[in-house]
């Protein structure tokens, strides 16, 4: 997974994940694990894990309001957004609904 700084991120092309949290977030602390593990497990999407507090132009961008919050990119269209904790299993079922010509 890869940890984004200050507006680093390209999305334009492929699959991708972006995970939005804080590390005050307790639901956040929750979901790492289970977003790392699944998201361990899928070759055909690159993950992004956005810390709110450290980057307020992604935030804007992708018009975060709480956290945790999953965002579903491929080739640059945002296909989802997810708020809140995503067990394993929903997680798995979004990956497969939204990336599903892989």
């Amino acid at each position: 997974m890869e940890s984004v700084e200050k507006s680093s991120l390209d999305v334009s092309s492929g699959n991708h994940i972006i995970k939005f949290s804080a590390s005050w977030c307790g639901p956040c602390r929750v979901y790492q694990p289970v977003f790392v593990v699944v998201l361990d497990n899928k070759d055909n999407v690159v993950s992004h894990s956005v810390d709110i507090d450290a980057d307020q132009n992604l935030v804007s961008e992708y018009g975060i309001q709480s956290v945790p919050t999953t965002v579903f990119i491929k080739d640059g269209n945002v296909l989802k957004t997810v708020r809140g904790v995503i067990s394993a299993s929903n997680l798995h079922n979004y990956i497969d609904e939204q990336f599903n010509d892989e």
